[in-house]
C-alpha cells in the first residue's frame, strides 16, 4: 500500500469564507486549433493577478476532425446554444450588455471591473464533500444564502468540475513571429502546452438546475437537496482539480435575463484531500538534447519516461515522434541545416527545447 495513499472516505464539510468567494466568473469559449487563443490565455492570466477572486472555466471547442481530448458535452451545447462566433470570446458573470452575452478578448478587462463592483447577492458553501480514493468518487452538495431579498425569478445552480494545467494536446499559435511577444519562438504549433482550467465536467445540464426557495434563504441557508456525484477518470490529477459552482438568473428564451448572483471555487486540497506522492504536480518535464548543436542525429536523454516527444520547426511544422526507449529517444531523419524545437509531454506536465542542425 502507498504510504501517501489513504483508502478510506474522508468526510469534510466545508464552510466558505469571505476571501474564498469567488466575485466574477468569466469563461472562456477557446480551441486548441485557435492561433489567437493562447494570447488570450495570456491576458487571463493577467486579469487573475490583478484580481486573485475572479474565477476562470474555460470551454473547449468540439472539432468535427479530430477526437478533442479537452472538450465534454455539456460544454458543447453551450457551445451550440449560444453560437459561439469565433474564438476566443468570454462570458463575464453571464452578464448582457443589451446586445450580447460573448465578449472579446480586448473586452474582457473592462466587464471583469465593471462586475467586480456588483455586490454578491447569493453566497454558496460546498458542503458534506466526500471523497472515495480507491473508487475516486466524488459526492456533495450546496447550502446557498440570500445576502438580500431576492425577486421571484428562475434561479439555477450550476457545478463545475475544472482541471488546470492540462497536457497532451498542442495549441496553435499566431505569434511565433511577432517580437517581444510572450509566445514568439515557441512554434507555429506549441506541442507542449499547459491548457488553463479546463471544464472538464457540468453537473446535471448545461445551464444548471433549478434551485426551488432561494427567494426565501435570506433569513437562513437553504440547503440544496440533490446530491452530486462523479468518479474522476484516472487521467485527471488531483493536484489541479477544483470544483466550482455558481447561482445564476436564468431564461431559457431571453439570454438578457441571465446573470451570476454569486460564486465558489475550492481545490481539492482546500476540500480536505489528502493528496499522494503521485498526485503532486511536476511544474515541467525535464530532458537534455545532447549533443546540441548536432550535425544531424537528434537525441534526448531523460529521467523519466515521457507519453510523447516531438520534433518540429522552429515555425511549428511537425517533422516526426521520436522513438522512445526508457532513458533516451531518437527520431530516423535526414535533417538539413536549421533550428528545430524538441517537445515532451507527460500527462501532467511538458517542456520544449530548442536544438541547432548544422547538416552534414
Amino acid at each position: 500500500m502507498n504510504f501517501f495513499r489513504i483508502s478510506v472516505l474522508v468526510f469534510i464539510s466545508h464552510l466558505c469564507t469571505a476571501q474564498q468567494q469567488g466575485s466574477v466568473v468569466i469563461e472562456k469559449f477557446t480551441n486548441a486549433y485557435c492561433g489567437a487563443c493562447p494570447n488570450a490565455t495570456i491576458t487571463l492570466q493577467e486579469i487573475q493577478t490583478l484580481h486573485p477572486d475572479v474565477i476562470w472555466l474555460s470551454h473547449h471547442k468540439p472539432v468535427s476532425w479530430t477526437n478533442n481530448a479537452l472538450t465534454n458535452p455539456e460544454s458543447e451545447v453551450l457551445w451550440d446554444q449560444l453560437d459561439v462566433p469565433g474564438t476566443p470570446m468570454g462570458m463575464v458573470d453571464r452578464y448582457h450588455n443589451g446586445s450580447t452575452l460573448l465578449y472579446s478578448r480586448s473586452q474582457w478587462q473592462a466587464y471583469v471591473e465593471q462586475q467586480l463592483q456588483t455586490p454578491d447577492l447569493v453566497r454558496l458553501e460546498i458542503v458534506d464533500f466526500t471523497f472515495d480514493q480507491d473508487t475516486r468518487e466524488v459526492q456533495f452538495r450546496f447550502d446557498m444564502t440570500a445576502l438580500s431579498d431576492l425577486p421571484e425569478n428562475n434561479y439555477h445552480l450550476t457545478a463545475v468540475m475544472v482541471e488546470d494545467s492540462v497536457w497532451g494536446v498542442e495549441q496553435h499559435n499566431y505569434f511565433n513571429d511577432e517580437p517581444g511577444h510572450p509566445l514568439e519562438g515557441l512554434g507555429d504549433i506549441i506541442w507542449a502546452y499547459p491548457h488553463r482550467n479546463v471544464v472538464r465536467h457540468l453537473f446535471g445540464a448545461p445551464w444548471g438546475i433549478e434551485v426551488d426557495g432561494l427567494e426565501q434563504a435570506s433569513s437562513g441557508s437553504l440547503e440544496e437537496s440533490n446530491t452530486y456525484m462523479y468518479t474522476l477518470p484516472e487521467k485527471f490529477r488531483l493536484s489541479q482539480l477544483k470544483l466550482v459552482g455558481f447561482v445564476s438568473t436564468f431564461d431559457e428564451q431571453d439570454d438578457a435575463q441571465l446573470s451570476i448572483l454569486g460564486a465558489v471555487s475550492l481545490d481539492f486540497e482546500q476540500l480536505g484531500i489528502v493528496l499522494s506522492a503521485d498526485d503532486i504536480f511536476t511544474p515541467q518535464f525535464a530532458f537534455t538534447v545532447a549533443p546540441n548543436p548536432t550535425d544531424n542525429d537528434v537525441e534526448i536523454q531523460y529521467k523519466v519516461k515521457p507519453d510523447h516527444c516531438f520534433l518540429t520547426t522552429s515555425q511549428g511544422e511537425l517533422i516526426g515522434e521520436f522513438i522512445l526507449e526508457e532513458t533516451s529517444a531518437y527520431i530516423n531523419a535526414i535533417l538539413p541545416q536549421g533550428n528545430y524545437h524538441c517537445h515532451c509531454v507527460t500527462q501532467s506536465s511538458g517542456s520544449t527545447q530548442q536544438v541547432i542542425v548544422l547538416g552534414r
